[in-house]
């Protein structure tokens, strides 16, 4: 399965996120979308899972205001193969 590191996490093509410690990054649920916490500058942020798969394998907006869009519309859906900009 293909990975990218990204700001310490590796991240997979399926949404799948690992810390360094090799143990899963759990999605937190929030207002119908998953969301990680994720320590950057020794700050905690809160990303959407698919924002920051999309970041990760160097996926990035047209335009300031982009939308992730999602193929078969399911927003717990965090696959790269499922997630896109509009």
């Amino acid at each position: 399965m293909i990975y990218k590191n990204y700001l310490g996490y590796k991240v997979f093509e399926n949404g799948q996120v690992f810390r360094k410690d090799g143990k899963i990054l759990i999605p937190q649920h929030y207002n119908g979308r998953y969301f990680f916490e994720i320590n950057v500058n020794e700050k905690r942020k809160r990303i959407s899972c698919a924002v920051f798969v999309l970041m990760a394998f160097e996926i990035f907006p047209n335009k300031l205001k982009s939308k992730v869009f999602r193929k078969d519309g399911d927003k717990l859906n965090c696959s790269l193969s499922n997630i896109n900009w509009i």
